[in-house]
């Protein structure tokens, strides 16, 4: 069943884990005949176990035909262990751990995904460490502190000069309101004359008689570079009472707990962080996955990751399921675009 794509927080725990019941185990046969050995002899007219030099040498054979018979019998319990279908297969060791940093941008639906391929291997271990950029993700790829790094831009020949990119999809741009702004609607025009600071209360679009609050990033950063070229114009000036906020996780924590704000970020992003807002396409609407795929929709996120270009077993592995079908369907479910044909 495919993954429905709802927030990985709020993803419910898959069913416990239960082993079959245990059967009554068969009697030992090496025991049996040495408790058999044990008893050899001793008859109701002799119970001692006595009866002379024949009895004696008797005993003496079964003895040496009893340990002769050990070997085999030993190896045969052992197979019927080994195939007993009530022991259960031994569990295996997880796997070595596989590093993930970068840029912060992409972490809700990189953890997306790792929970997703988790699934399917449970031994798998994603651990994301503190985000960076993906000038930090090429630098600890190229280090070797890190396995893979996520990009949330396009590298240059020289960053990814003897590493290998490895492109996954790309995520709209959305604007995001928090829902105690209550306005009926938002227009990609209300937008811009809300971070042109045309528009300081939502009350002035039929939300709630309260000051907006412009949430911005800094200047240089992928996702505004993005907005400033492709929605806003390069010589659009965004309002001064705008905060800035130096990281895409300040930016999702803000929108998810801040009322009255208005900021911007990935639509799956947004969608895999679980956070309840309004979002918003730029473009009066989401675009389509050919508009995306030929570049003449820029409003996009690319999602990407770095790694080296021969990694271990278990980073291809993961790999692999990063950029085929299955991880796809993670991203097509969180609302991005996969960069399939």
């Amino acid at each position: 069943m495919p993954w429905s794509g709802r927030s990985c927080a709020a993803r419910p725990r898959g069913s416990p884990r239960t082993t079959p019941p245990s059967r009554p185990s068969a009697p030992n046969p090496i025991e049996a005949a040495g408790r058999a050995v044990l008893r050899y002899g001793r008859t109701a007219a002799d119970p001692s176990g006595g009866g002379g030099k024949a009895r004696h040498t008797l005993r003496r054979i079964a003895l040496l035909f009893a340990l002769a018979l050990v070997p085999t019998l030993a190896g045969f319990f052992a197979c019927q262990r080994a195939e007993d279908p009530a022991a259960g297969p031994a569990e295996l060791p997880p796997e070595p751990e596989i590093r993930v940093a970068g840029s912060e941008t992409l972490y809700p639906v990189l953890e997306c995904l790792a929970r997703a391929y988790a699934e399917e291997n449970p031994r798998a271990r994603v651990r994301l460490l503190p985000g960076t950029s993906t000038a930090g993700a090429v630098a600890g790829v190229r280090s070797g502190a890190v396995d893979l790094g996520t990009c949330s831009r396009r590298l240059r020949a020289e960053e990814a000069r003897g590493l290998a990119y490895h492109l996954l999809g790309y995520d709209p741009l959305a604007f995001a309101a928090h829902p105690s702004s209550a306005v009926p609607r938002l227009e990609p025009d209300h937008v811009r004359r809300i971070y042109a600071g045309e528009v300081r209360n939502w009350g002035e679009l039929e939300g709630a008689d309260h000051d907006i609050l412009v949430l911005d990033r800094e200047p240089g950063e992928s996702t505004r570079r993005v907005l400033l070229d492709a929605f806003f114009g390069p010589s659009f000036r965004i309002t001064r009472d705008a905060v800035v906020l130096p990281h895409a996780g300040d930016m999702r924590r803000a929108l998810a707990t801040t009322p009255y704000t208005i900021g911007y970020a990935g639509r799956a992003e947004l969608r895999a962080s679980g956070i309840e807002v309004r979002a918003v396409p730029p473009a009066g609407s989401w675009p389509r996955a050919h508009e995306v795929r030929s570049g003449a929709f820029p409003l996009v996120i690319p999602v990407g990751v770095v790694s080296a270009t021969q990694p271990r077993p278990e980073v291809a592995r993961f790999l692999g399921f990063l950029v085929g079908p299955r991880g796809a369907a993670v991203l097509d479910a969180l609302g991005a675009v996969p960069a399939g044909p």
